[in-house]
């Protein structure tokens, strides 16, 4: 079953999905950063919100746009600051995927990258990469997603610094972070953080395959 809730700009949908037998949730909000998005290319079909919504539901896209005059519909399995527009285009509406319950993060699905490159991703729809609290249910959305990595917004300036700090520059000692095994290295360049089976710390400009974890700054 659907439910919608508008309020003001914002339009949220809920679902839930099955994926290697485990539910997750799942909702979409529409991006509203300085302009609506719009992507380059052909949309795939003509149809409605709801069906648009529920293709992306079943594909796993990352994100959808939809333009209600014409019915167009575009899902979207990766992003990259390259592969938008800032265009203003009301007629265009673009969602990206969330994860209740806590309904502010998503992750952006992409070309390889680093974890500053992975800052900036973020950065372009109005987000912060970022450090949950609820190290478990994020665990559940990269198996559910089949992620190989999740970049954290987990780091500090320098090797000596007695603390690791989160997007919003909350302090944490090494003795409050679910570090694998033999972590965090103690290479003077391993001042990130990216989540594997557990938190691994990693050099900030070193290129992977792993993704970034958002949060919103909703207003």
């Amino acid at each position: 079953m659907w439910s919608c809730q508008r309020t003001g700009v914002l339009v949220f949908v809920w679902a839930a999905v099955m994926s290697r037998g485990l539910a997750l949730d799942i909702s979409f909000r529409r991006v509203m950063h300085g302009a609506e998005l719009t992507w380059e290319g052909d949309p795939v079909m003509y149809t409605s919100w709801v069906k648009c919504s529920a293709m992306c539901i079943r594909a796993r896209c990352n994100l959808w746009s939809w333009a209600p005059a014409e019915g167009w519909c575009s899902l979207h399995s990766s992003f990259t600051p390259t592969s938008i527009t800032y265009t203003p285009n009301p007629s265009v509406h673009t969602y990206v995927t969330l994860f209740p319950p806590y309904t502010d993060y998503t992750v952006l699905l992409g070309e390889d990258m680093t974890w500053q490159n992975a800052t900036q991703v973020c950065s372009s729809v109005g987000a912060v990469l970022a450090y949950p609290s609820d190290l478990q249910w994020l665990k559940k959305i990269k198996k559910s997603f089949n992620l190989g990595g999740l970049f954290l917004g987990l780091s500090k300036n320098s090797l000596s610094d007695k603390y690791w700090r989160d997007e919003s520059g909350k302090p944490f000692p090494d003795s409050a972070i679910s570090w694998a095994k033999r972590e965090p290295s103690q290479n003077a360049e391993a001042l990130c953080t990216t989540l594997h089976a557990n938190v691994k710390s990693c050099k900030c400009d070193k290129i992977t395959t792993d993704s970034p974890f958002c949060k919103f700054q909703f207003d």
